[in-house]
């Protein structure tokens, strides 16, 4: 069995540096010290590595979706949502991104729950750990000559269109499924964490 640590610090140290496989085993003998500061350093541990897994846990549930598509033999899911549908001026703005579903980016989730300094993080996770992204608009003039429904689409396309490679299935983020000549399954509040649907129920809305 390893030395106990000679100092509250040598704790912290080894807290900091120990392989996740083995980080609970650490914790519960450091939960077993003699001295309060190792004990309270334990408890901490253990609080973030609670934390920790229920993030990864909501995460999880919030590619269940896309893990369904998958076990159902398809292979490139790509993820769409849109800003500025309702805004009074301006374009609207989509974006498109494939992702692998085991990927865990902590904190990605509805953008209106994200604090607004801890934006620009994610998205830059997002933007370096998916297999492609892209950013499209639908401009104000084309909006007043088609409408926002239409408008959006475009949007859509033209983001699906950027990723440069061949989509099979696209989740949209919302009830509307356009009309973008791919296989698509609209996801009521598809950015927020949802039990894991039956696979018969997925991908049966028309391109």
């Amino acid at each position: 069995m390893p030395s106990p640590p000679a100092t509250v610090t040598d704790a912290r140290a080894m807290l900091a540096s120990c392989p996740p496989e083995r980080l609970q085993g650490l914790i519960r003998r450091l939960s077993k010290d003699p001295r309060s500061g190792v004990r309270a350093l334990a408890a901490a541990a253990q609080a973030r590595l609670e934390r920790l897994d229920a993030e990864y846990a909501r995460l999880d549930a919030l590619a269940a979706r896309q893990r369904a598509l998958h076990e159902l033999g398809i292979s490139v899911v790509a993820g769409i949502d849109e800003v500025g549908r309702g805004a009074l001026a301006g374009p609207v703005t989509a974006c498109a991104v494939i992702l692998e579903s085991t990927a865990r980016i902590e904190g990605l989730n509805d953008s209106k729950k994200i604090l607004r300094e801890s934006r620009p993080r994610i998205a830059d996770l997002v933007r370096t750990r998916s297999v492609a992204c892209c950013v499209a608009h639908a401009s104000p003039e084309e909006i007043d000559r088609f409408g926002i429904g239409h408008a959006t689409r475009l949007a859509w396309s033209r983001a699906l269109n950027g990723l440069g490679l061949v989509i099979d299935h696209v989740l949209v983020d919302g009830n509307d499924t356009g009309a973008l000549g791919v296989p698509t399954t609209a996801v009521v509040k598809g950015d927020a964490a949802r039990d894991r649907p039956s696979p018969h129920k997925v991908g049966d809305a028309g391109s």
